[in-house]
């Protein structure tokens, strides 16, 4: 698995506050903070929003980038400020939807496959922002990250993941997701 680059951007801005859930206003939501974590050098890099030229540089350099609905969200946060194509993607939230035909939130991943949610939502993140407590926000998107992180390793070791839907009804759903 060398070359894998596992990605979470929370953002400054709710989209409420951008007016809506199109790539135009993705990309005015603005960067507060990234997470990376990397194979190659296996330990978190926080980026800030002044950091983004050397996010988008690690980002094309990896042979594949993993995230969690990272290709709608993310990387048109990122493309706010700059294009940029890494060389391959992995959008584990994608992968299931088109698996389940559901959005299925990586909270809902987290309770199917370990019984507990640990992951702090978007809202809660921007409150983090806009209060000033970056170590706090430094702190939740690393947890996302190796969330994301787990996630796709269970799916590998197992050929499945399984989902809390919303009924709170644990469903299992099969992946292949070696890269």
């Amino acid at each position: 698995m060398d070359g894998i680059l596992y990605i979470d951007v929370s953002c400054q801005l709710s989209a409420q506050e951008v007016g809506g859930w199109t790539s135009v206003h993705m990309r005015r939501r603005k960067l507060s903070m990234a997470d990376t974590w990397s194979t190659d050098d296996p330990s978190h890099q926080i980026y800030a929003e002044q950091d983004v030229d050397a996010l988008v540089v690690a980002l094309e350099a990896s042979e594949v980038v993993i995230g969690y609905n990272c290709t709608a969200f993310d990387f048109e946060i990122i493309r706010g400020y700059r294009p940029f194509q890494p060389k391959r993607v992995l959008d584990l939230f994608s992968a299931l939807r088109e698996r389940t035909g559901q959005q299925i939130p990586i909270s809902s991943v987290s309770k199917g496959i370990w019984g507990s949610d640990v992951v702090p939502s978007g809202v809660d993140r921007i409150e983090l922002w806009k209060s000033g407590n970056l170590p706090l926000l430094a702190d939740a998107c690393a947890n996302q990250v190796r969330t994301i992180r787990k996630i796709h390793e269970y799916g590998l070791e197992h050929g499945r993941v399984a989902y809390a839907d919303r009924f709170g009804r644990v469903r299992q759903v099969k992946v292949d997701w070696r890269v």
